[in-house]
């Protein structure tokens, strides 16, 4: 074979193959992702391989929505199906990187996103919070196969920290470090004192087990209401803080 033929070989292919992207749609791929990951679901999906979007996605109980995405091409040379996805929902804006390898195994990586801290924040709280602010969640890299994460590492911050309900008080900026430990997620939680000084750390096994272990630091100038209020669901500890515990199955 001539290098012209070659090459006219191989340019008719690229063109197939980008006919091919453009023109299937991409409820077939979606369908593929959902079965590749479990808890995944989306809904009234539109657009192709190369772009489209979903109205709706569901993932272990959460949803966010709508959701656009574009195809990277380069990532197919690594054997990565990838996209560049963008969130406009008001609970979860943000957008990522994310691509599924032909081992199943969903890749997230380069992750920003603005959230509202309620949804996240009751999810492990064992009496009904109300609050203010806002959570920037930074995820660096996350690997999800089997059902969990294998690979975890990432930020959780919650800007101008504020409960309003059961109690009224400010906790300042609170930062949570996200890792995969050997046998659960772990989140790592310290907080620049506001009226309250917190500290500890959050479990969660691949079995969905999660133990929350909290330990709060009420500062002078906070009322005694507070405090009073604060011995009603955390354990009072010497030195005047209070541990806050709760273990369950999500």
């Amino acid at each position: 074979m001539t290098r012209t033929a070659w090459r006219l070989l191989v340019a008719g292919g690229c063109v197939y193959l980008l006919f091919l992207l453009i023109s299937v749609p991409a409820s077939r791929v979606t369908s593929r992702l959902a079965q590749q990951v479990e808890g995944l679901s989306l809904y009234a999906v539109t657009g192709t391989v190369l772009s489209g979007e979903a109205a709706r996605i569901v993932i272990q109980g959460q949803g966010i929505g709508p959701v656009n995405w574009t195809l990277r091409p380069l990532a197919l040379l690594l054997g990565r199906l990838e996209y560049r996805v963008e969130s406009t929902d008001a609970a979860f804006k943000g957008n990522a990187t994310i691509g599924l390898g032909l081992n199943g195994v969903l890749v997230v990586h380069d992750l920003e996103a603005e959230l509202v801290p309620d949804p996240l924040i009751n999810r492990f709280s064992p009496v009904p919070v109300e609050s203010t602010g806002r959570f920037t969640l930074l995820i660096e890299i996350l690997e999800y196969a089997a059902g969990f994460p294998q690979q975890l590492a990432g930020r959780l911050d919650w800007n101008d920290a504020r409960i309003l309900e059961p109690v009224n008080l400010s906790l300042g900026q609170v930062a949570t470090v996200m890792s995969r430990g050997e046998d659960a997620l772990v989140a790592t939680i310290t907080g620049t004192p506001g009226d309250m000084a917190m500290s500890g750390e959050i479990t969660l096994t691949p079995a969905g087990r999660y133990d929350l272990n909290l330990l709060l630091t009420p500062g002078p100038a906070i009322s005694p209401d507070i405090v009073d209020a604060l011995g009603t669901f955390a354990q009072s500890r010497p030195g005047g803080s209070y541990l806050l515990t709760d273990t369950g199955q999500l």
